[in-house]
């Protein structure tokens, strides 16, 4: 039985993994202040898996919260691994500097080589919103990084503060009648749109057919994408229960 965590700068995803996920959730990353607060989710996980917890496996991009987890696995009596560039656990990774890519990106090649053992494109919308191909052999061979949602939301309105802060969500119309839905419009129809062209064109070069969508902020762009997308909320914590720790 494993416990794992998707610590991103948004949201943090976690959940118990014995041969699947287990009531997985999310909260807010803001939520988690202290070291005192890693140990009160583990305190949870262990009630909730009648203490057969075995290890903990994390994957962290925030230093802030990967400090704290640090700090929280110095003091465990559960064995705590985290995956990254450098600790790859059965990842295949074909990158110039695989020191510097993201640990979701790691547990998403591993989840997409596992369940789909062959050509996969892998969608993940959070602060980022990454693009990732694993190929035929299981083998992460590039991907696109650009700004998530909430990362283009909170940047007009830092940038223009004339600009109104807003909720995102689809708005019912394209063309916006109002300050807050062209916004809204400008975000959503916007990324839907560099993620069809985007994964349209590596599809056509490559030949890839199936994708996966994940990510805290799926939810959201998945009604509006043309792209015939398997929508997996937790996609990244299934790499996590499946990665290889020593």
């Amino acid at each position: 039985m494993r416990l794992v965590f998707d610590i991103g700068n948004t949201t943090i995803s976690y959940s118990l993994y014995d041969d699947g996920l287990v009531n997985p959730k999310r909260i807010r990353s803001n939520e988690i202040k202290t070291t005192q607060d890693i140990t009160e989710l583990v305190i949870s996980a262990l009630k909730e898996s009648n203490n057969e917890l075995d290890e903990i496996v994390v994957c962290a991009g925030v230093s802030r919260i990967r400090a704290l987890v640090y700090d929280y696995a110095s003091v465990s009596t559960i064995p705590v691994h985290f995956v990254y560039g450098s600790n790859l656990c059965g990842a295949k990774i074909s990158y110039e500097t695989p020191e510097t890519i993201g640990p979701d990106r790691v547990a998403n090649s591993i989840a997409a080589q596992v369940i789909y053992k062959k050509n996969v494109i892998v969608v993940d919308c959070g602060t980022a919103i990454t693009i990732d191909a694993i190929d035929e052999n299981g083998i992460f061979v590039g991907g696109v990084i650009a700004p998530g949602i909430e990362t283009q939301r909170n940047s007009l309105t830092q940038s223009a503060p004339a600009l109104p802060e807003v909720e995102l969500s689809v708005p019912d119309d394209i063309l916006g009648s109002n300050t807050i839905d062209c916004i809204k419009s400008g975000v959503i129809f916007g990324s839907s749109s560099m993620i069809d062209s985007v994964v349209g064109k590596i599809s056509a070069k490559n030949g890839y057919n199936t994708f996966v969508l994940t990510g805290g902020n799926s939810h959201i762009l998945k009604s509006i994408l043309e792209t015939d997308f398997i929508h997996d909320d937790f996609f990244t914590l299934k790499g996590l229960g499946l990665a290889k720790v020593i």
